[in-house]
């Protein structure tokens, strides 16, 4: 069990779902008291993110958001990856550096 009282930075990820979170993570997103945290969103989808981020903005109340991603997996059911892999660590040093002073 993770007591989200220690932590003022959370990083959120879920896939895109019928264009929106997984119901698994809506679940979790809804029992937290998400007043005062930052929220680091970023999703995976396959050609079209819907309104995820929009969604977990609306869903944890009360928290900042910061350094949203989208990571693109191509569209025929593969594994194939299509966001560059330097866009993803270009996305995590701008947490480091913006977060781990």
């Amino acid at each position: 069990l993770v007591d989200f009282e220690n932590y003022d930075v959370i990083a959120i990820g879920t896939p895109t779902w019928w264009y929106t979170m997984a119901p698994a993570v809506l679940s979790f997103l809804n029992n937290q008291n998400w007043y005062g945290k930052i929220i680091i969103p970023f999703i995976t989808d396959a050609g079209w993110p819907g309104h995820v981020i929009d969604d977990i903005k609306k869903t944890c109340q009360g928290a900042e958001f910061a350094q949203e991603m989208e990571i693109r997996f191509d569209s025929n059911g593969g594994n194939h990856m299509e966001t560059a892999e330097s866009k993803i660590e270009e996305w995590i040093m701008k947490i480091k550096h913006t977060f781990l002073k």
